[in-house]
């Protein structure tokens, strides 16, 4: 959140950037880092469903936190019901509250639902497990640090372009989102690898580790060739969705060739990181990660 506050240093000394679009930046930025613990507290709890195979909670709770967001976007951009129209910083506003709400709602259904009975503390503080939390560590610090390089490596390119003008910047995001969207096939599927992975090898079945994991990439691949022809195919009418400027639509569409490339590869990578954490081997994740981007 620090980091985030001051994020103005670097978006008011990039060159030729809009002015207007800088204040944007900054302003949206400050607003949304309200709901960095809401996500963070929702993602453990979510993690911790995940773990022990309950994804639905975190899909449902997912739409809800969407449903939620339309009206509250709504809302505080164009001002409704006595509430200041804030425009981009209004988003960050209630992206921010979602997150909180979200993790409202884990809460709830963690301390009430009988599978998580069995898990529940039996008291709400107790002195740090130093061994436990080294374990965790350990495992945790390399999916963090491979995370971090590649959110990073788009961050820097989206700073890169915003010197470019707003063109520019507005046809990358639009390929940039689409392609994150798409992207969300095969995370999903490298986060159920994970958990069938480290499932059967819990139950000291490699055997069927073996068949999830093959299962696992043969699917992601399937997916990811789909998601690359519907990407080329429609690539203009998926720009128009986000944009009505010509230039911005050209731009958008050249872009989106090259994420439909990178979709089947971006698959096999996400995938296959999947089936080493669920092996616990998330080192070579960290090196290989750190290497590639």
């Amino acid at each position: 959140m620090a980091v985030i506050y001051n994020a103005h240093h670097i978006i008011n000394n990039m060159p030729n950037i809009d002015p207007e679009l800088a204040n944007k930046a900054v302003r949206f930025l400050r607003a949304i880092m309200w709901g960095a613990p809401g996500y963070l507290f929702y993602q453990v709890l979510r993690s911790q469903c995940d773990g022990l195979s309950k994804t639905k909670p975190g899909m449902f709770i997912g739409f809800l936190g969407l449903f939620i967001n339309i009206p509250i976007n709504y809302i505080f951009i164009y001002g409704h019901f006595g509430a200041q129209a804030l425009g981009g910083v209004g988003c960050g506003i209630a992206t921010a509250s979602v997150y909180w709400a979200m993790f409202l709602f884990m809460r709830r259904y963690i301390r009430h639902t009988p599978s998580q009975r069995d898990i529940r503390a039996n008291k709400q503080f107790a002195l740090p497990d130093f061994s436990l939390l080294k374990r965790l560590f350990a495992l945790g610090l390399p999916i963090g640090l491979a995370y971090f390089f590649e959110v990073t490596l788009f961050a820097i390119v989206a700073l890169l372009v915003a010197s470019l003008g707003i063109i520019a910047v507005a046809g990358h995001q639009a390929a940039l989102n689409f392609s994150s969207l798409m992207f969300m096939f095969p995370i999903s599927l490298g986060i159920a690898t994970t958990i069938r992975v480290g499932y059967n090898l819990g139950s000291a079945s490699t055997e069927k580790a073996k068949i999830s994991t093959y299962a696992s990439i043969m699917i992601g691949l399937t997916v990811a060739c789909c998601t690359a022809i519907v990407t080329v195919s429609l690539r203009e009418q998926i720009a128009l969705m986000y944009n009505r400027n010509p230039e911005v639509i050209l731009f958008a569409s050249q872009l989106m060739l090259f994420a439909a490339i990178y979709q089947i590869s971006d698959a096999i990578q996400v995938i296959g990181a999947g089936i080493l954490r669920g092996y616990k081997d998330t080192c070579s994740i960290f090196f290989i990660t750190f290497i590639a981007y």
